[in-house]
């Protein structure tokens, strides 16, 4: 082969390289039943009678699991939809709603993320989406599931001053945060204190509410082997966490690093178990 094919060749292979590992946003938008995808029309008006919503739907369920990827096609689909504001709009409100919404299926803070960081480097969003998006960009990088837990103080229910972090256990943590008025609250306690849990998690409970004399009624209901405190630091006002729901769970490996956040008891113990 000569020197000048053999240089065409791998070049050639570099490119195809590069397009596996980076597929553009057709590749994971394309529909199944032959109807058109998110990424074919998103730079056309959209009419009434699309269902916006279930394109946006499939879209996201065809993402790759590969981070790089993702945040590629989200990056190519925003692209594509910038020639068309409202279009770029529309798809950054079906992202609020799919995505950060604690009540939707497909809640996935990670891709929300990547739809946050190509919102705020678009020139399309007026000065108040712009200040709410960056705000949304700022709480949802919060405790996010890598990075060490934010630290708060509590008083244990012997009213022991304490911390998340003078509270380290050689297990994995179950940390919850809760609400005594909160009857999901109390229910997710009473479920959790009827469960047998791995030796490898020890379970802290939060009371958040800022209550003493509820508190204070309260704790004798919780079991004598868990952590559980009454928070002394304003974390809900301080945005040291955010509290969509409540409860909130997270769960933390023995060195107070998030491994889940937003999470379930059932997610959390299987994780535990794996």
């Amino acid at each position: 082969m000569s020197p000048f094919l053999n240089s065409a060749l791998k070049a050639l292979i570099a490119a195809l390289s590069v397009y596996i590992a980076f597929p553009s946003a057709a590749t994971y938008a394309s529909s199944s039943h032959g109807a058109p995808n998110l990424f074919e029309i998103i730079d056309k008006p959209l009419h009434a009678a699309l269902d916006a919503d279930s394109l946006f739907v499939e879209f996201i369920k065809g993402l790759p699991d590969s981070e790089p990827s993702k945040e590629k096609a989200i990056k190519d689909l925003l692209d594509k939809a910038s020639s068309i504001p409202d279009n770029f709009l529309l798809i950054y409100d079906l992202a609020d709603r799919y995505l950060a919404d604690p009540d939707s299926d497909l809640k996935d803070e990670g891709t929300y993320i990547f739809f946050l960081n190509d919102v705020l480097a678009s020139p399309i969003p007026d000065e108040a989406e712009m200040e709410r998006a960056a705000y949304r960009l700022k709480m949802a990088k919060k405790n996010r599931p890598g990075s060490k837990a934010a630290d708060f103080k509590f008083l244990d229910c012997d009213g022991n001053a304490s911390s998340l972090y003078d509270s380290r256990t050689s297990n994995n943590i179950l940390l919850l945060f809760f609400d005594p008025d909160c009857d999901h609250c109390i229910a997710t306690l009473n479920a959790l204190k009827s469960m047998p849990l791995p030796d490898s998690i020890s379970v802290m409970a939060i009371d958040i509410s800022g209550d003493t004399d509820l508190w204070n009624i309260t704790k004798p209901s919780l079991p004598g082997n868990w952590i559980s405190g009454f928070a002394t630091d304003p974390i809900e006002d301080n945005e040291t966490y955010i509290f969509q729901t409540m409860p909130t769970l997270y769960l933390l490996d023995k060195n107070l690093n998030v491994i889940l956040k937003d999470t379930s008891i059932e997610k959390a113990l299987n994780h535990s178990t794996i």
